[in-house]
């Protein structure tokens, strides 16, 4: 945890940390980026930084983290959350409890921020060539 003088502070850190990796065609490293720069996001959303949101989403339209050509897909974290929660809940390791919840949240918050920039998820993911 690190030590911050104004709450918020450390997730400012770590979220800014992780949207320096620039993207480099492997969605391996890009989806966990892509979430921390929707936290990102959303923290400078949050503090009436438009500017901000706009050019973190930016990167976010260019190189989409969860595109598929599937319509349904970015709805089923919203129809699996009760379940997830449940499931979760009931873990007997709290430290796998919280990684899941934790892997859920990013998750809904990339759809939110995602839109809210009003970024079609339904579209083709490009692949970096060999």
């Amino acid at each position: 945890m690190l030590p911050c003088a104004e709450p918020g502070a450390g997730a400012q850190a770590i979220a800014h940390a992780v949207g320096v990796v620039p993207f480099e065609g492997n969605y391996n490293i890009w989806m966990p980026v892509g979430h921390g720069l929707c936290v990102q996001a959303r923290l400078a959303r949050l503090a009436g930084n438009r500017q901000a949101w706009e050019d973190v989403m930016a990167r976010i339209r260019a190189h989409p983290v969860n595109a598929t050509n599937n319509p349904e897909a970015a709805h089923k974290p919203m129809a699996e959350l009760p379940r997830e929660i449940g499931q979760h809940a009931q873990d007997p390791s709290l430290v796998f409890a919280r990684e899941g919840l934790c892997m859920m949240l990013m998750e809904l918050n990339y759809y939110q921020e995602c839109g809210l920039a009003a970024i079609d998820q339904r579209v083709s993911v490009r692949c970096a060539s060999a």
